[in-house]
C-alpha cells in the first residue's frame, strides 16, 4: 500500500498548530509560524525571513532546513531528504501494523528517542496531537542542559 500526502501530514488550523508550540517556547522563537505537521509528530516552521526550520520532536531540536520556501519545496521532492524528514518506511510499517489515525491524532512515540526509544514501528502509538507536543516539549525542556547518561525524574503538568 503506497503512502499518500494525506498519510504523511496532519491537517490542522493555524491557530490549533500555534497552540501546539506552547510547551516549546523555550526552543522555538515566538516569531515562527508553523507550516506543516507530520503524522509522526514533527513540525516545520517559517520565520519572518522566510527560512524553514524542522522541529524534530524525537530529539528535541530545531534545525534550519531551507533558506526559502522554494528551497524547501525542492527538498520535499528529494527522496533522500523527504525520507529523512518523514520516515516513509517506518510510517508504512506502522500503517501496515493496523494503526489508523482519527481526527486530532498522530503517531506518537511510546518512548522518546532522547530517553531510549527507538525508531521502530512498535515504539509508536496513536495519540492526541496536543498531548504529544506537550509531553515531548516538557521532557526535552527538562533534559536540555543535562549531560548524556544523567539519571532523571521527569515531572509533567
Amino acid at each position: 500500500m503506497p503512502l499518500t500526502w494525506d498519510d504523511i501530514k496532519i491537517d490542522l488550523g493555524e491557530e490549533e498548530i500555534t497552540q501546539l508550540l506552547s510547551h516549546w517556547n523555550w526552543l522555538v522563537p515566538s516569531n515562527m509560524n508553523p507550516i506543516l505537521v507530520s503524522s509522526l509528530g514533527d513540525m516545520w516552521l517559517s520565520n519572518q525571513e522566510g527560512q524553514i526550520f524542522w522541529l524534530n520532536v524525537g530529539v528535541g531540536c530545531l534545525e534550519k532546513v531551507a533558506n526559502t520556501e522554494t528551497e524547501f519545496m525542492v527538498k520535499l521532492n528529494d527522496d533522500e531528504i523527504a525520507n529523512e524528514w518523514f520516515m516513509f518506511e517506518l510510517l508504512l510499517e506502522i500503517k501496515n501494523n493496523g494503526l489508523k489515525l482519527n481526527q486530532g491524532e498522530l503517531f506518537g512515540y511510546v518512548l522518546l528517542p532522547i530517553i531510549g526509544g527507538k525508531y521502530i514501528a512498535n515504539n509508536f502509538e496513536t495519540t492526541c496531537i496536543h498531548r504529544h507536543f506537550s509531553y515531548a516539549g516538557q521532557i526535552h525542556q527538562q533534559l536540555r542542559d543535562l549531560p548524556d547518561g544523567t539519571e532523571v525524574n521527569l515531572n509533567f503538568q
